[in-house]
């Protein structure tokens, strides 16, 4: 089974109706989500796809690098137009896509934690990043932004706040990058649509939410907080049980489980 990444193949395995729309492949490149921005300024379709072997500039939650060398990962972004009451699902569209694509085709069966790290066995196998510009209150453009560690053996990160993994580790055999991409985009074409017609998508987040019912450190800019991650609300808000009993919802924040 190939490892590689086809772009040929992606474009026919797609079935889909907004994303996926053109497919652009690049061997290196400093940023995927630069250049789904720089395609919505340049007015380019909605749902168009860029994909990179290698990302030297690649970035995750809280500005961090995202790590990945050059055939290891499966690495790129959306370009989504989003009515404004769908963007605040887009999180749980892109975790969602991928912990069902990553279930499809190794077996795997993620956890989410909050709000948009992959887990595979308590282990972070990639990432989801939002962003997106505005005009008032409606947004103009968003990037969905998907790293997912697929073919690699020497994960180590010093310095990383959490366990890295990857999904050929985990599945104990090579995983074709192809077959993810097409089932990636093929879910979040369709958990996309399903968002737009209205339909729920909390329940099922909510239920591959590993943090939920753990005890947490969450850190939101300078503020800081300790409780229960208690449940999460339909705009995918934490709800914190704090230490004195009080309630607290946050709407991005970093978290770290807290023994005991």
């Amino acid at each position: 089974m190939s490892t590689d990444l086809s772009t040929r193949a992606i474009v026919l395995g797609l079935q889909t109706q907004i994303v996926g729309s053109t497919v652009t492949f690049f061997q290196s490149i400093a940023s995927t989500q630069d250049e789904a921005q720089a395609a919505a300024l340049d007015d380019e379709p909605e749902g168009c796809v860029f994909i990179a072997d290698e990302q030297t500039k690649g970035r995750g939650q809280h500005g961090r690098h995202w790590e990945a060398p050059p055939g290891a990962g499966l690495l790129l972004s959306v370009m989504l137009r989003p009515p404004v009451e769908v963007y605040p699902q887009l999180v749980m569209v892109a975790s969602l896509a991928a912990a069902q694509a990553i279930a499809d085709v190794t077996g795997l069966q993620p956890e989410l934690k909050w709000p948009n790290d992959l887990l595979v066995n308590g282990r972070k196998a990639g990432g989801v990043l939002v962003e997106g510009e505005f005009l008032g209150d409606a947004p103009r453009y968003v990037a969905v932004g998907i790293g997912l560690n697929v073919n690699w053996d020497d994960i180590a990160f010093p310095d990383a706040p959490y366990t890295p993994t990857s999904l050929s580790r985990e599945a104990g055999h090579p995983v074709s990058r192809t077959q993810l991409a097409i089932a990636l985009l093929s879910h979040l074409d369709a958990l996309y649509l399903a968002a737009q017609r209205g339909e729920p998508l909390l329940d099922a987040w909510r239920a591959k939410l590993s943090t939920l019912g753990k005890h947490v450190h969450l850190a939101s800019g300078a503020h800081s907080v300790e409780g229960v991650a208690e449940d999460v609300t339909a705009d995918g808000a934490l709800v914190v049980r704090l230490l004195d009993g009080t309630r607290e919802t946050y709407l991005m924040g970093e978290i770290t489980l807290q023994e005991g």
